[in-house]
């Protein structure tokens, strides 16, 4: 059914997204059936590469409110405020069954190779079997203090990060919030994002204490930002509410073929998988997106609230907990990433850095890091052979797109994104898509 309501979302910094009508289809998740559920049926889309790749739709799992979601106020404004058309999939799955717990599960998965994330589980309203047993008694447990929304009320699932530390020495955060506490910065948790960005400082300052990294400002073959050994085993602690998250340190660098450099030679080179970004990218809503480069190191849950007598929604939160130990962790990294670059041509620094670059090391003061700005890498391609039937298809989650449509994005078969070098391509971004469990296949 076509509402005949036009609407429209924008993507990253707004110069492209989709526009059309909000309809209304009966939606199917396994023996569920929601009725009505409406959906912006696009007319017109800018996103390059979407149907060349097969990609047929974005599902965002926002909060059902009219200020984050474009479908609801568009029908609360034509219908009246007390509508129920326009609710989000996650709100009418809740609401058609009241036993199941408001919340989404997710454990990403890791390549052979751990150079990119595929396969996991997402569950609605449990925990996947699949995950280890230790984990689900760790989130279920008491004891496991729940990591609030910062600020409190906020329409997206963002978090105060206490502190980032590299080798026990801390890297000094900086908010651009004057209502943020000293020494704390915003953080958004999104699985859409398939690298975690930070502003640019704090990048800069990551990778000046990785020991051997080398900043580069420019290069022949356009490879920019931070280049590390591919060996390094740099342990990375995130701390948030208290609770301490360690990086693997696979999830630091990306591993970059290059060809057609000056001398014609062939060579590797890994560069920061984390990416930089400014403050206005974002809007001024956060200061950096912990990614799925940094959630695939943990078992996650998002709980949306539960429902009072009165029909409202207790605070939502989330819970974390950690599936990267450190030592064992680098100790992967010698058989995993030596296994990589065995195939690979011999690794070293694009030519540009032994004369126009900055090296880190431990001994780096956190507090002297000012770099100049440099471009990051982002990817935006995604692709996938899976009919939707069997995958419920994310598309393209692009960084900033929370931003400008007000969706705290988590994905139903979320987008995935794999970061790999063609010879002499350059950086180019491609997914996979994590398939949905429901309660059905458990």
């Amino acid at each position: 059914h076509d509402t005949k309501i036009k609407s429209s979302f924008r993507y990253g910094d707004g110069s492209y997204g989709v526009d059309g009508t909000i309809g209304e289809v009966d939606f199917r998740l396994g023996s569920k059936i929601i009725k009505n559920q409406a959906f912006l049926a696009a007319t017109k889309n800018t996103i390059g590469s979407t149907s060349e790749l097969g990609i047929d739709g974005l599902i965002g799992l926002e909060f059902d409110l009219s200020s984050s979601s474009r479908i609801g106020g568009a029908m609360k404004k034509q219908y009246g405020a007390k509508t129920t058309r326009g609710r989000t999939l996650l709100e009418n799955i809740f609401r058609q069954n009241a036993s199941l717990p408001n919340f989404i599960a997710i454990d990403l998965g890791r390549t052979d190779d751990y150079e990119d994330t595929e396969g996991g589980t997402l569950t609605v309203g449990e925990y996947s079997s699949g995950v280890k047993p230790e984990y689900v008694e760790a989130i279920q447990s008491p004891s496991l203090k729940a990591l609030p929304q910062y600020p409190k009320g906020s329409q997206r699932w963002t978090v105060l990060v206490d502190s980032i530390t590299v080798d026990g020495v801390d890297v000094e955060l900086k908010s651009m919030f004057n209502s943020t506490p000293d020494g704390k910065v915003v953080a958004l948790l999104d699985t859409g994002a398939p690298r975690s960005t930070m502003l640019t400082p704090i990048w800069d300052v990551i990778y000046a204490l990785v020991p051997g990294a080398e900043k580069v400002k420019a290069s022949d073959v356009g490879l920019r930002g931070w280049h590390a050994p591919c060996m390094t085993t740099a342990n990375v602690v995130v701390t948030i509410a208290g609770q301490t998250f360690p990086v693997h340190p696979l999830d630091l660098t990306e591993v970059q073929s290059v060809s057609g450099s000056t001398d014609m030679s062939n060579y590797t080179a890994c560069t920061s998988a984390f990416r930089d970004s400014t403050a206005e990218r974002w809007g001024g809503v956060y200061e950096m997106i912990l990614g799925a480069d940094f959630l695939r190191n943990v078992y996650a849950v998002f709980d949306f609230g539960d429902f009072a007598e009165d029909g409202t929604l207790t605070d939502p939160y989330m819970k974390l907990v950690s599936q990267t130990v450190p030592a064992h962790a680098a100790s992967q990294v010698e058989v995993i990433r030596g296994a990589t670059l065995k195939a690979l041509a011999p690794e070293k620094l694009p030519q540009a850095a032994s004369s126009n670059s900055t090296t880190g090391s431990k001994k780096h003061s956190p507090s002297a890091a000012t770099f100049p700005d440099t471009h990051s890498l982002v990817g935006v391609v995604s692709e996938d052979t899976a009919s939707v039937k069997t995958y419920i298809v994310a598309g393209l989650v692009l960084l900033g797109a929370n931003v400008l449509i007000g969706m705290a994005v988590l994905c139903l078969g979320i987008a995935i994104y794999k970061a790999r070098v063609k010879s002499g391509a350059g950086v180019r971004d491609r997914g996979s898509y994590l398939h949905v469990r429901t309660k059905d296949e458990a």
